[in-house]
């Protein structure tokens, strides 16, 4: 019994030692990166919407539309030249990108503000293409002029984004 026993116990810890061996195996993998150019955006030309003359009783709308015109209510009056905003995105040749828009702000004179709102790019659905490593979109918005606005030059600021896909 004792033999059987010494036997046994030799025969376990072989199995272990080849076991615990052969149990243990390496594997090689690869880690990789791309470094893609860095994507900027470049403004043109600033968001106008030109002089307005408000109405006495009623508040009214005045859009810039990315295609280049102007819609304002029949009760204001607008005046002189007005031009929607104009951007430049530049980065890696045929990537894709997507442009973020405000959904709405302030214009300030002073203590009065007109808000704006309804931004809108050129871009279908925000997505653009760097044919060549460029590509160009306009963004157009609408502002809400009160009855009786006071006058003074309204002015914003607002950010816009681009990412690549």
């Amino acid at each position: 019994m004792g033999m059987v026993k010494k036997v046994l116990s030799g025969l376990i810890l072989l199995l272990t030692f080849f076991w615990s061996s052969s149990a243990a195996q390496d594997a090689i993998f690869e880690a990789s990166a791309r470094i893609l150019e860095t994507i900027s955006v470049t403004k043109n030309a600033d968001l106008v919407f030109g002089t307005i003359v408000p109405d006495t009783s009623q508040d009214g709308f005045v859009t810039v539309q990315t295609n280049g015109r102007r819609q304002c209510d029949a009760h204001l009056t607008c005046l002189d030249s007005y031009s929607r905003a104009d951007f430049t995105v530049s980065g890696k040749q045929n990537a894709k990108y997507w442009v973020t828009l405000p959904e709405a702000g302030v214009l300030s004179s002073g203590e009065e503000t007109m808000e704006i709102d309804n931004f809108t790019s050129n871009l279908l659905f925000g997505w653009g293409t760097l044919y060549g490593g460029t590509d160009d979109f306009k963004v157009g918005a609408r502002i809400k002029v009160k009855a009786n606005q006071q006058p003074g030059d309204y002015i914003g600021t607002f950010a816009v984004t681009v990412e690549y896909e």
